[in-house]
């Protein structure tokens, strides 16, 4: 990571012209930045503050219908979450300026920019693409965007892509069988640290999520344990690394429809 000021940069973090060898991926699914800001621990509720206002700015301005991006927070770090249409869309960084211009907003997003170009922070930037085949929906799904998520991250071996894929859809048909309830999107890196793949499920309810509802939980009581040390195993041969990490929603960071 490296230090950046907001004000000369924020815009270009979020609208940046990405590098041209990732333009010429073939595009698939839904496409986001993925920002990772890292504050300094004294300052978070100054940023929270400046941040706010830039979401203020845009439904000031009348874009709450136009833009959308969502925010979340694990300890001193926020992860910003900003769809785009294409590749295409990084060749004009300017453009979310201009929709501001002549705004009643406008005033507002610069005072935003300008209390956050004040605060000691890191960015990390990445692209990153929704796999439509790494969708994962319960019988009885959920809100589609609630207060608490949670990100499992792998690190996929040299070659092991389509074997993961195909892993992927036999971990979803377990949790068909033992009934697991959360709503999984998986999303591949393509910007970035591109051996990466991200699966996300997002709860209201931390303690029915980590406890008698979770993954685990149903396969120790219907038994299965074995099935699931099997698919552990087969996971295992296709990956480097994991890591998780549990997020909470910033919803008056963030502009995005509310559950």
């Amino acid at each position: 990571m490296s230090t950046r000021p907001v004000l000369t940069a924020l815009i270009a973090i979020l609208f940046i012209a990405v590098a041209a060898p990732a333009q010429e991926m073939e595009e698939r699914g839904q496409l986001a930045e993925l920002v990772q800001f890292r504050i300094d621990p004294a300052h978070t509720q100054a940023w929270e503050a400046a941040f706010a206002k830039i979401t203020e700015a845009a439904q000031t301005a009348g874009l709450a219908d136009e833009e959308r991006w969502s925010v979340s927070q694990d300890g001193n770090e926020y992860i910003l979450y900003y769809p785009v249409p294409n590749m295409a869309y990084f060749d004009d960084p300017t453009q979310f300026m201009r929709k501001f211009e002549g705004t009643p907003g406008e005033a507002l997003l610069m005072e935003g920019f300008g209390e956050i170009d004040a605060i000691p922070h890191q960015v990390q930037l990445e692209v990153v693409e929704a796999v439509p085949g790494w969708a994962y929906e319960p019988a009885e799904p959920g809100a589609s965007h609630t207060m608490f998520g949670h990100v499992t991250s792998f690190w996929l071996k040299p070659g092991m892509n389509e074997t993961f894929g195909k892993l992927v859809g036999e971990f979803y048909g377990f949790f068909e069988e033992i009934g697991y309830g959360y709503t999984i999107t998986g999303h591949r890196v393509r910007f970035g640290d591109v051996q990466r793949v991200d699966f996300v499920s997002w709860y209201d309810d931390p303690g029915a999520y980590h406890g008698s509802q979770s993954y685990m939980s149903l396969v120790e009581s219907k038994e299965m344990t074995e099935r699931w040390g099997e698919l552990i195993e087969k996971l295992n041969e296709t990956i480097s690394r994991v890591e998780e990490r549990n997020l909470q929603w910033k919803p008056e960071m963030s502009l995005w429809p509310s559950t």
